[in-house]
């Protein structure tokens, strides 16, 4: 019977992947920290490790390096298995020499016990001393990190196999409890009062990227997904807490629980837009902006005129506009207005930035048609998860006009 090492410090998680490996046929032991995991790989002497790359002693990626770094662990074949929502940490993850990297939330359990039997049994082919090192990751294995591959998570085989969001039967639901911790962060006034609220939040995230729903509601897995991002950031540095990332918890939070309820409602559209219009004068500006737009796989078209911009709103839909409020010769409120007489961006969604993230501003964004405010500078990850909810948003079936009745600007 082969012995799989399972690394997750997500102890729920942990747990339910572990009866489900035994129940495929494997003997498995669950570690919930590097170094716990180091020393299993030692003892244990697993035949595959799935591995998430968030730990609360050490990267995932520098356990992989370690591991990489034994002789007698060289070839021993690892997944990274995560939610992780930057792309960065899985390339790092295929470079140390990972065999494969799978989204936990586009993976069932069958496809997994698949991969895992695959790679065993490659590894076993292999001649003795085989390196796993760098570029050892197979390029389906990049495809199937980045969402293209076929990970069975929307096979209806497995569809009623996935793991069951809790059944607890309390007075308050787990969906209400998370619903109320981003009230509970904006009523802290010290910073040392947020670190552990920002934890809970960050679990209580996790277990609904990894539920059930989440299997078979791709944008609610991906949305959670890049909010566990920005919440691992601020867990780190709960220094960049203000208004700006506050609101933006909170909007994301309910947009979650909006789509846990009514998922249907938030299927894309057929042939609905994908690009991204980005304007502002400032080239370093433009260049920030698309680099976060990518963090969450988004694909941006940056613009620093907006007489330029005009002319592309004129004659292409976009998906989502992001501006810049102070710009020559034409303002992003004048933009703004504009794109409204367009037909086909009437009601596209649109975000201001600016260094004026005051009140005032935020009310005449709203009267102006703009949808959404973010003050510069900006967290990279909160911009992308900002653009993202209004991306998944404007892309669905949900019939919902005008945008601003869902932002809360205040």
């Amino acid at each position: 019977m082969n012995r799989v090492l399972f690394v997750e410090d997500f102890k729920i998680t942990g747990k339910l992947y572990q009866q489900k490996l035994q129940t495929g046929g494997f003997t498995v032991e669950v570690a919930n920290t590097g170094q716990a995991a180091l020393k299993a790989v030692a003892k244990f002497k697993p035949d595959i490790v799935i591995l998430d790359l968030v730990l609360p002693d050490m990267d995932g990626t520098e356990l992989l390096k370690r591991i990489r770094s034994q002789p007698e662990t060289q070839t021993l074949p690892v997944i990274v298995f995560t939610n992780s929502f930057v792309e960065e940490a899985l390339e790092a993850a295929r470079k140390a020499g990972a065999n494969d990297c799978l989204r936990k939330s586009q993976t069932t359990p069958t496809y997994l016990i698949q991969v895992i039997n695959e790679i065993i049994a490659a590894s076993a082919r292999k001649p003795r001393g085989a390196s796993s090192q760098a570029g050892a990751a197979s390029a389906s294995g990049a495809d199937r990190a980045l969402g293209g591959g076929d990970s069975g998570a929307s096979s209806a085989d497995d569809a009623g196999e996935e793991f069951a969001d809790d059944p607890d039967g309390a007075a308050e639901s787990p969906i209400d409890f998370f619903r109320r911790l981003p009230v509970k962060l904006r009523l802290c006034e010290e910073v040392a009062e947020r670190k552990p609220i920002v934890s809970q939040l960050l679990d209580e995230t996790r277990a609904l990227a990894e539920s059930e729903t989440a299997s078979k509601t791709p944008e609610l897995a991906t949305v959670a997904e890049a909010l566990g991002a920005l919440l691992r950031e601020l867990h780190e540095k709960p220094h960049y807490i203000g208004d700006s990332t506050l609101r933006t918890i909170s909007q994301t939070v309910d947009f979650i629980v909006a789509i846990y309820r009514d998922p249907k409602a938030f299927a894309p559209r057929p042939n609905a837009p994908n690009d991204i219009l980005v304007v502002d004068d400032d080239p370093i500006c433009l260049k920030s902006v698309a680099l976060a737009l990518e963090k969450a796989r988004l694909k941006s078209v940056c613009v620093d005129d907006p007489e330029a911009a005009c002319t592309l709103l004129a004659q292409n839909r976009y998906v989502l506009v992001i501006s810049d409020i102070l710009m020559p010769q034409m303002d992003g409120f004048e933009l703004c207005s504009r794109l409204r007489t367009f037909r086909i961006n009437k009601t596209t969604p649109v975000i201001f930035l600016t260094q004026a993230d005051t009140f005032q501003s935020r009310v005449r964004s709203a009267a102006m048609g703009g949808t959404d405010f973010i003050g510069k500078p900006f967290l990279h990850l909160e911009l992308s998860l900002k653009a993202l909810i209004h991306v998944v948003r404007s892309r669905s079936e949900a019939e919902v006009t005008p945008f601003k009745d869902f932002v809360p600007f205040g």
